[in-house]
């Protein structure tokens, strides 16, 4: 499970959470150079992703560790210094305009990407392009080869309530992201959230955090299935500082696929501080159609 679950949030770049944590900026730096070679690893080798989750969890730890030791006035602790440099290389559109107005990249291509279990059976599909202007296209894919199956990716984790519920367990599926590239080498990568926060906590870095909003998963599905659970479990939550303490967070499925493509919608309801950091209380996935996705944002993070 510990695999097949956290597959699906590794659509964007894996980055440490960083967010509320009082680091110093070489700190900061390591951190970021050190998760994108992460990401380049697991782009290239999927099947090492156990070993990889246990390196995050290893910078997690660590960067735990990592507290200035200056110190400061209890006005200032009242209101704790927070950083969106996690966010600096994030670009997104206005509204679901497929036009980023601050784009300076040039000309590049767009590719899907399918993310199977074994390297050799992955796709690499052009969709699309992005002009110099920031203005981009996507085109429908054609169907794609799969190695793993819906049961593998949308069920219960740790937790002791009522168990999944799938209507056809062994249908086919693999999760897709779309890559941008320049000359054949990836540049960034596009997807679609709500906001630059939503983008970025689709990955295990940010996979708790409880901002506001929605984000899109693209998945292909084998045939006609659905998975319906309600998942509550108790994780470690910390504010990266101090405060480490126990949370209750629940993971609510009601997905009705179809044969194809299908649009897997992530949103958030509820949170809960630990110290300045927001955890979710509810995630909720469901699936949505394309005449639908009108209140959603391309986002293009630089790599």
């Amino acid at each position: 499970m510990r695999t097949s679950m956290k597959l699906q949030w590794l659509f964007l770049i894996c980055l440490p959470v960083i967010v509320g944590a009082q680091m110093t900026p070489e700190d900061e730096r390591m951190y970021f150079e050190k998760s994108q070679q992460l990401a380049q690893f697991l782009g290239e080798h999927p099947e090492k992703m156990d070993s990889i989750l246990n390196e995050m969890d290893r910078l997690d730890k660590e960067m735990r560790m990592k507290k200035t030791t200056k110190k400061i006035t209890p006005e200032k602790a009242a209101q704790p210094e927070t950083t969106e440099a996690h966010l600096s290389n994030y670009l997104i559109s206005s509204g679901n305009d497929m036009v980023f107005d601050d784009w300076g990249y040039g000309n590049a291509e767009i590719l899907l990407v399918t993310q199977p279990y074994k390297p050799e059976n992955r796709s690499e599909i052009k969709v699309g392009i992005i002009n110099d202007d920031g203005r981009f296209s996507i085109k429908k894919s054609k169907p794609v080869p799969f190695d793993r199956t819906i049961k593998d990716f949308f069920k219960c984790e740790g937790s002791q309530t009522i168990g999944t519920i799938h209507d056809n367990p062994d249908m086919g599926a693999i999760p897709a992201y779309f890559s941008v590239r320049q000359d054949g080498k990836e540049i960034g990568v596009l997807s679609m959230a709500t906001s630059k926060q939503q983008a970025f906590n689709n990955s295990p870095a940010g996979k708790y955090r409880g901002d506001s909003g929605f984000r899109i998963a693209l998945f292909y599905i084998e045939g006609p299935t659905s998975v319906k659970a309600n998942c509550t479990r108790n994780i470690e939550a910390t504010d990266y500082n101090e405060i480490i303490k126990q949370i209750e967070i629940t993971d609510e499925f009601d997905l009705s696929f179809e044969a194809g493509w299908n649009f897997v919608k992530v949103s958030i309801h509820g949170s809960q501080n630990v110290g300045n950091i927001p955890y979710y209380k509810t995630k909720k996935y469901s699936v949505i159609s394309v005449d639908r996705l009108t209140d959603v944002n391309w986002v293009f993070y630089r790599l």
